[in-house]
């Protein structure tokens, strides 16, 4: 996760763990503010896709799906 905000890991271990908790929110949020827009979101390597129909996010990488998430 720290990548994301380009962090090394030592930075992000010296933060406490609320504040890794507030930042990990923050980039939900904004995930969940990007599928609003469009239903799939790259990130990295990893694609973030919402299927409206079927009420989840799934999360894939190297064409494969790493993880769902079920909104209901």
């Amino acid at each position: 996760c720290h990548e994301l905000f380009e962090m090394s890991m030592k930075e992000w271990s010296k933060l406490t763990a609320e504040v890794q908790k507030e930042l990990v929110q923050t980039l939900s949020d904004d995930i969940f503010y990007a599928l609003g827009a469009d239903s799939k979101l790259q990130i990295g390597d990893s694609w973030i896709i919402h299927d409206s129909v079927h009420h989840i996010i799934k999360i894939s990488q190297d064409e494969k799906v790493v993880h769902i998430v079920y909104l209901v």
